[in-house]
C-alpha cells in the first residue's frame, strides 16, 4: 500500500496521506489529483474539501446539528431559554 507525503507550496507541514492502493501507477495518478486539488484549494480556486463535502449534506442534517449543539448549551446554562430549535 502506498502513503503519500506532501506538502505544497505555502503549506507549512508535511501531510500523509493513505492512498489506498497498491499498484504503482494508481498511486502516482492519486498523488497527482491530490496535489493538484491541495494547490487549487490554496489558490482560491475551489474550497475547501471540508465546506465541499459540508455542502453535499442536507439543510435538515446541519440544522440537527446545530439544535444539538445548541441544547447542549442550554442544558449548561441556566439564563438561555430553548425555543428556535425546537
Amino acid at each position: 500500500m502506498y502513503l503519500a507525503k506532501i506538502r505544497v507550496d505555502g503549506e507549512r507541514r508535511i501531510s500523509q496521506v493513505p492512498l489506498r492502493v497498491s499498484d504503482k501507477q494508481v498511486a502516482q495518478e492519486k498523488l497527482r489529483q491530490l496535489v493538484q486539488e491541495r494547490e487549487k484549494e490554496l489558490h482560491g480556486l475551489i474550497p475547501a474539501k471540508v465546506m465541499r463535502d459540508a455542502a453535499q449534506e442536507s439543510l435538515t442534517k446541519h440544522l440537527k446539528e446545530i439544535c444539538g449543539q445548541k441544547g447542549e448549551m442550554l442544558n449548561t446554562s441556566p439564563n438561555l431559554k430553548t425555543g428556535w430549535c425546537c
